[in-house]
């Protein structure tokens, strides 16, 4: 299979020695083997990103009300990421981090997920299982320790007292820092079925009220 061709040229006329041309076959074809396998690499991530895409899909197709929500989550996430300064990787750990964040739901009864009014106590405690249930789903796939990571504790607080483990300020890693304001700013403003949308403004006075509190300042 031939993916390209290795070009060699001399300012002056000369006569290519059987030695060289053998190096240069070798440098031509441990080219040829690296383009092979980004070309792998690269279709391997479309096929993990279609996969993971997938799982959120299916979380999405119970809830008509979050539907967009968990890729908008990614962007704004990976957004936030990229203006921190982090790098590529944690960029795409974070993008994957908000697509599944709340994979969990899919373990969440219908009737608590689509309920139009507030949850009770016995209620919001199933509710609150979600990041460990897509932990639980995570982890035997062998997704990236930081992203399962992320997705358990994307709804612990800055100041304490989240869920599921209670952390606090630099306890939680910072992708699921992220994900909480990604997460917290796309619910605001997107409509409810118990209340309406934020506008922009809105949401983003209340992610700096509650900075110290529920969000990392």
């Amino acid at each position: 299979k031939i993916l390209g061709t290795l070009k060699v040229y001399s300012p002056v006329p000369r006569h290519w020695t059987k030695e060289e041309i053998g190096y240069l076959s070798t440098i031509a074809s441990q080219t040829g083997l690296a383009l092979e396998n980004a070309r792998l690499y690269l279709s391997l991530r479309e096929y993990y990103l279609s996969a993971v895409q997938t799982l959120a899909a299916a979380l999405e197709a119970k809830d008509v009300y979050t539907r967009g929500h968990s890729m908008r989550v990614a962007k704004w996430a990976r957004a936030c990421a990229r203006v921190l300064g982090l790098g590529v990787e944690e960029q795409e750990q974070v993008y994957v981090a908000g697509l599944l964040h709340d994979l969990g739901k899919i373990g969440v009864r219908e009737e608590i997920l689509l309920k139009p009014g507030l949850l009770t106590a016995e209620e919001r405690k199933e509710m609150q299982r979600h990041p460990l249930v897509g932990t639980g789903i995570l982890e035997p796939a062998r997704f990236p320790a930081a992203v399962i990571a992320a997705v358990r504790y994307h709804h612990e607080d800055y100041g304490g007292g989240g869920y599921p483990a209670g952390l606090a300020g630099e306890e939680i890693p910072l992708l699921a820092r992220i994900i909480r304001v990604a997460d917290a700013y796309d619910a605001m403003t997107s409509a409810r079925p118990y209340r309406e949308a934020l506008t922009a403004r809105q949401a983003r006075e209340e992610l700096r009220r509650c900075a110290g509190q529920q969000f990392d300042p």
